[in-house]
């Protein structure tokens, strides 16, 4: 049997500065959704202008979102055909920039994004555990049924303690959830993309036997997946945590948001090649 061969980080890491066209992908990836969010930021400023302008802001902002989303179906179509042809070894190059909508990316985004929603669902109920738990104590000791334990000399001790052990408790709920959505970010979704490549139909997603079987074949390289976009994370956002600062100063009004749009792009590209790669050593 012959040893499987891993991600290599050099090549992974540089992708997508290697590709030609690198800083036009950077707009219409990371610029492009920069700009629109900091458009709905300003539209919330007609909420102070009285009636009118709250109609015009909830006008705006609906289409504004609506757009958004439509926009970011385009993007996930358009990661799914770089994933594609670097699982099979062609140039991703190629592939058309992200402002190139069609219906097929559009509809392939949406199919990702329905998925997407299912597997997050498990993580999502987990999260309103927490949230409950967290809630709930002291909800009770505002009610009605604390009010005379309150003028107790132990009262405030024994509220204190329930809320305590509430907030504890809902830190259970809330690190599955944790480790949960980091399973399927780093494993279950490379085995639903490497599925959705070979039966192009969205019941792919939930042949279950397929995809536990791709993730055990596959398993080193998508530890190697965590850890090198982790570490990636760590390094960047040093480097963002600096650069934040630097918005207090005229030059960083025009640093910090190109630095927030190449960071965007280039772990969308990063994630693409890394789950490519993983799809095309596997065979």
């Amino acid at each position: 049997m012959t040893k499987k061969k891993t991600i290599e980080i050099g090549p992974a890491l540089k992708y997508f500065f290697q590709l030609p066209d690198w800083k036009m992908r950077t707009v219409w990836v990371g610029g492009v959704p920069l700009l629109v969010i900091t458009l709905i930021f300003l539209e919330a400023f007609f909420i102070f202008f009285s009636y009118i302008g709250l109609l015009i802001c909830t006008i705006f902002m609906s289409v504004t979102l609506v757009l958004l989303f439509i926009y970011n179906l385009n993007l996930n179509g358009y990661k799914y055909e770089l994933i594609k042809a670097i699982s099979e070894g062609k140039d991703s190059s190629k592939i058309a920039l992200p402002n190139s909508f069609s219906s097929q990316r559009i509809k392939t985004g949406l199919v990702f994004f329905i998925s997407n929603f299912i597997y997050s669902l498990p993580a999502l109920i987990l999260y309103v555990l927490t949230m409950c738990l967290f809630f709930i104590p002291i909800l009770v000791l505002d009610s009605g049924q604390m009010s005379e334990a309150m003028t107790d000399d132990t009262a405030w001790t024994t509220g204190d303690t329930i809320i305590f052990f509430g907030i504890i408790i809902s830190f259970i709920p809330a690190g599955i959830a944790q480790i949960y959505m980091m399973i399927q970010q780093f494993f279950l979704q490379p085995a639903c993309y490497r599925q959705f490549i070979v039966n192009k139909d969205i019941s792919a997603f939930f042949s279950f036997k397929e995809i536990f079987k791709f993730i055990k074949q596959n398993i080193v390289n998508m530890f190697l997946y965590l850890g090198i976009f982790w570490g990636v994370i760590f390094i960047l956002n040093f480097v963002n945590s600096f650069l934040s600062l630097t918005i207090f100063i005229c030059i960083g009004i025009i640093i910090y948001p190109i630095f927030i749009a190449v960071y965007s792009a280039y772990f969308h590209h990063l994630q693409a090649y890394m789950i490519g790669e993983i799809i095309r050593l596997s065979k």
